[in-house]
């Protein structure tokens, strides 16, 4: 072998010098289409994360992109429910018509008998849940739900 030709396993290693194989989620990055539960499709919105992001960390960041309609209902981050959904957004199908159409989206069985979904943990990573990045919506924001405080005279 001449000294310009590399066998496959020299290369391999010295990328893994440079990218160890237990860090390389600390250089991927995921992109998320998020709906808010309550708005159109036409607030759709993207957030990108790095692999090691937890469900947590997730909800820090749709709250700050997303502050002024939490702020005015006194939503705080950490009360947030993250729903994992696969719901293409390009093409008519049976969930984004769901989606569209019901006006019960609060009720978690709606959200898990007609959407597929699944509650994300708050200590769940990122790149644990989400294997590629994809157009479609993948997470539905479902703030808790708000009570009005019920004055009883006494």
């Amino acid at each position: 072998m001449s000294r310009y030709e590399s066998s496959g396993s020299s290369v391999q290693t010295e990328i893994e010098k440079i990218f160890p194989p237990e860090n390389t989620r600390l250089y991927t990055r995921s992109l998320f289409v998020i709906l808010l539960k309550g708005t159109d499709l036409g607030s759709v919105f993207k957030v990108v994360g790095k692999e090691e992001t937890t469900i947590a960390e997730l909800k820090d960041m749709i709250y700050e992109k997303n502050m002024n309609d939490f702020k005015d209902k006194k939503i705080d981050a950490n009360k947030l429910n993250l729903w994992l959904v696969d719901i293409p957004y390009d093409t008519n199908n049976s969930k984004l018509s769901t989606l569209q159409s019901r006006r019960d989206m609060d009720k978690e069985n709606i959200i898990i008998q007609e959407l597929g979904g699944k509650k994300l943990s708050p200590v769940d990573d990122i790149g644990d849940i989400f294997t590629s990045n994809s157009k479609n919506i993948r997470i539905i924001v479902q703030p808790p739900a708000t009570t009005a405080s019920v004055y009883t005279g006494k």
